[in-house]
């Protein structure tokens, strides 16, 4: 308890379960002091006095921020005044009420606010509509994200939801009372399920007005709630005829990205029933439309074309269009209408595909070439081994990706020389791990593949990319090894094999002293430069 006087007296007012409590705070609420209109405020509410709450929700556009804050935090009592004052005749009260739930989106009390949506009062009736806007939001993003939390979790809002719902499907008999019948509907389109007795009731609503003005909203709403409702109907065994119609026309960008991120991956067979119910799409015969679908979506719209009832040949070429003309996500989704495509054409597209400036598209080409058999396939991988495009590269790489340093050491002495030496120049940029590689069998433990690998590296033109591991194994134990490691560095000139050479002239093994003599003598470059560095 504070050692001040005056919050002393108010902290035992807000203790006491006397009535009279009730009466000396609410008198405080007309003091001149805000400290003690404050206090007063702050007690009433941790007191948990419904009368004294009313009168606060009185007393609302006079209440400091402090106060304000302490009278919106969750609590049964303030629930209780809330739902008292908004059923109440007093339409001021009424009023501060509304404006105190749509400042603090007091979700709970959207049922009671739709009820005043029908208010004889027009005051009335806009607050309401404005607070009930507000709200109603706030409701579909509790609904959307429910691990965000709603108000500490004390709220359940389905419950709101099918409360809200009911009222407003009561509304929709009386559509001339509300200031915005469109607005109203739309909210309850997206709060609703498919099965929802509310949704069910408006989509089959007795009169014609209720009927239309829900063709008009799921033909026009951009609300996330109205679209995917929209998309929800397709799951169900009979969807409304007006879901199909707005499916059909509705051409707006928002409306087709929502469409193709709900795209299932693996429709249901409901699903795939209805969507073969959908004989035209309108944003599909407009070349602008798609192109302004966003890339990371376009991988989804050959799918989506597919699953509709469009005509095959119409398919067909929306899927041509596609390939030609779509992002790299579309192209790859797309790849399939070449099995149907004449060769002329595909080899056509790949060709302009390779030289466009996306390199994501370039690459997507790359990975066709050989697939789809297009003359001069491994010319072409070959060349944009030196693209300047990482994705390209990579791609030219794992197009090539059986052409490794291993097998290239299994066939190289089924090579000529020179294609030997051009298969270790190409293998070098489709592997660059083709140095590890070789370092590791090196320094292994079996002697025939040491051997049989220093031999491929000297007939693949490696020599000088592998020259520490061979310079190493002029140290090793076997005298095989040394031998053949001194025959392939013959072809290497640099000094300092030179000199490794020479310090082997005296190895203990003949047939390695052999080796080393013929290595040195074997080139008049190579005699010079042993000269050169035996007068040093």
């Amino acid at each position: 308890m504070s050692a001040d006087p005056l919050h002393r007296t108010f902290d035992t007012l807000a203790a006491s379960s006397r009535s009279e409590a009730d009466d000396v705070l609410i008198a405080a609420l007309e003091s001149t002091r805000p400290e003690l209109r404050d206090l007063a405020a702050v007690s009433i509410c941790r007191r948990g006095s419904v009368r004294g709450i009313v009168e606060l929700l009185r007393r609302f556009d006079g209440l400091s921020d402090a106060a304000r804050r302490q009278l919106l935090d969750p609590s049964e009592p303030a629930s209780r005044a809330f739902r008292q004052c908004l059923r109440q005749k007093d339409e001021f009260l009424t009023l501060h009420s509304l404006t105190a739930v749509r400042l603090g989106e007091l979700i709970e009390h959207l049922p009671a606010v739709s009820d005043l949506l029908r208010s004889e009062s027009g005051e009335v009736r806009r607050e309401a509509f404005e607070t009930f806007s507000v709200v109603a939001d706030r409701l579909y993003e509790a609904l959307s994200h429910p691990a965000a939390g709603t108000r500490s979790g004390r709220i359940d809002v389905g419950r709101v939801r099918d409360e809200t719902l009911d009222s407003l499907a009561a509304l929709c008999s009386r559509l001339e009372v509300l200031s915005d019948p469109e607005s109203v509907l739309e909210h309850l389109l997206a709060l609703g399920t498919p099965r929802h007795p509310a949704i069910v009731k408006v989509t089959r609503h007795e009169t014609t007005e209720c009927r239309q003005l829900v063709e008009t909203v799921l033909a026009t709403s951009r609300h996330p709630g109205v679209m995917r409702l929209l998309f929800e109907f397709l799951s169900e065994p009979y969807p409304p005829r007006k879901a199909f119609e707005a499916l059909r026309h509705r051409d707006d960008s928002e409306f087709i990205s929502a469409l193709l991120r709900w795209f299932p991956e693996e429709p249901t067979a409901a699903q795939l029933a209805n969507f073969r119910q959908i004989d035209s799409v309108a944003w599909l015969t407009s070349p602008e439309r798609i192109a302004a679908v966003p890339e990371p979506l376009q991988g989804r719209l050959p799918a989506f074309i597919l699953a509709t009832g469009l005509p095959e040949a119409r398919k067909m070429e929306l899927q041509e269009w596609v390939v030609r003309n779509g992002s790299a996500e579309g192209r790859r989704s797309a790849t399939q209408v070449f099995d149907r495509l004449d060769f002329e054409t595909t080899r056509r597209i790949l060709l302009d595909s390779l030289d466009s400036d996306d390199d994501d598209i370039s690459a997507w080409a790359t990975t066709q070439l050989r697939p789809r058999h297009v003359p001069g396939a491994f010319r072409m991988l070959i060349d944009r081994l030196d693209s300047g495009s990482d994705v390209v590269r990579q791609a030219a790489r794992e197009q090539l990706q059986g052409f490794t340093i291993e097998h290239l050491v299994a066939i190289h002495e089924r090579l000529t020389p020179t294609m030997c030496f051009q298969a270790g120049q190409l293998v070098r940029k489709i592997d660059p791990d083709c140095a590890s590689k070789l370092a590791a069998v090196l320094a292994g433990p079996v002697q025939r593949q040491r051997i049989a690998t220093t031999q491929a590296i000297g007939r693949l033109g490696l020599v000088a990319e592998m020259r520490e591991p061979l310079l190493q194994m002029l140290h090793d134990d076997d005298s095989a090894v040394r031998r053949v490691a001194v025959e392939v560095l013959s072809d290497d000139q640099s000094p300092e094999v030179m000199r490794a050479l020479e310090d082997l002239r005296a190895d203990s093994s003949p047939r390695v002293r052999q080796a080393v003599e013929r290595s040195l003598d074997g080139s008049g470059i190579l005699m010079r430069s042993s000269d050169a560095i035996t007068a040093t």
